[in-house]
């Protein structure tokens, strides 16, 4: 995939939604070379920022079925979503575009058949003047045996490790599949 700031859309490869299967969804992953892309380095904009949502955005976007980046607020504007963003859009408008929640089982079942399913952690901590501090998405692979894996960006980029790893251990985790 060609260098490419994060706020914007960059070509890639998409893959056809159907049908579903674990190489075709390991290959629509492992394009976007998640652990070294420029795309998805920390801080380019010089607070230390993350790029998780973009990543997401990206990945769904090749599977067919975007999560999407940007969106249109209830005021009209059209506005960059967070991580919490994405948890927030999944929650609302997900189902009405093919998306469900589902228990780690099944999202580890589906990772496994080729669905996308997009790993949440809503962090409820907040900062000391009131802000509520960033939470994660991730996007599963197929699993390991009995343990969830994922790819992410974030505050390391990160292809095929263990989701404690990049999320963190002990933390509730919502799981959004796209069969």
């Amino acid at each position: 995939m060609p260098p490419c700031p994060p706020w914007q859309s960059c070509p890639l490869t998409v893959f056809d939604a159907r049908p579903r299967s674990q190489a075709a969804l390991f290959r629509a992953l492992l394009q976007f070379d998640v652990e070294r892309n420029r795309r998805y380095l920390r801080g380019q904009q010089g607070y230390d920022e993350t790029y998780c949502n973009v990543f997401v955005w990206d990945a769904t976007r090749a599977l067919g079925c975007e999560v999407p980046h940007w969106v249109t607020n209830a005021e009209g504007k059209r506005v960059e979503t967070s991580a919490l963003g994405v948890i927030h859009w999944l929650r609302s408008f997900g189902p009405a575009q093919g998306w469900y929640r589902v228990s780690r089982e099944d999202a580890m079942a589906g990772a496994n058949g080729g669905w996308p399913v997009v790993a949440c952690w809503e962090n409820a901590e907040r900062t000391r003047d009131g802000r509520l501090k960033p939470s994660h998405v991730a996007m599963l692979l197929p699993p390991n045996g009995t343990e969830c894996r994922i790819a992410q960006a974030g505050a390391e980029n990160l292809f095929d490790v263990p989701i404690a790893r990049g999320v963190g251990r002990g933390r509730e985790i919502e799981f959004w599949a796209h069969p």
